[in-house]
């Protein structure tokens, strides 16, 4: 008795073999587009996020900026109208300034964050569609 599986003998008859290896390299390609559609999907929806969080990112900057022009002009008036005086009344707007700079340094310190994240998602889809496009040809294999 054999210790190896006996598969039966071919027939001269290729063409059944043939189709089916068509068939498997036509499912292989379809399942390469569909995943090549799906990683473009997926890359254009972090550009559109990154494209939204930039927005989101220049009103949060465009309102705290604003904010310090207004304090600021608040306290060069202050300082004008009371030559050496008036600490007490600039103390607060120079709080709030201190504060407004932090919010904009917090601001920029998370759009970059946010930035880098999606960069990195990014990045690692263009490199599985890199992948999908390297991949050996599948004619060398079947």
């Amino acid at each position: 008795m054999s210790e190896y599986f006996e598969y039966p003998a071919e027939t001269g008859d290729q063409s059944g073999s043939s189709l089916s290896w068509d068939s498997i390299r036509e499912l292989l390609e379809q399942s390469d587009d569909r995943e090549k559609q799906r990683l473009q999907e997926e890359l254009e929806r972090i550009e559109e996020q990154i494209e939204h969080r930039e927005a989101l990112y220049r009103e949060a900057v465009e309102r705290i900026q604003s904010q310090i022009d207004r304090y600021t002009s608040t306290l060069q008036t202050l300082y004008n109208r009371s030559f050496g005086g008036g600490s007490d009344a600039r103390e607060p707007v120079k709080e709030a300034l201190s504060d407004l700079y932090d919010d904009l340094q917090r601001e920029k310190r998370q759009h970059w964050q946010d930035r880098q994240s999606l960069e990195q998602e990014r990045r690692e889809i263009l490199r599985q569609l890199d992948e999908l496009d390297d991949a050996a040809p599948l004619d060398a294999f079947l």
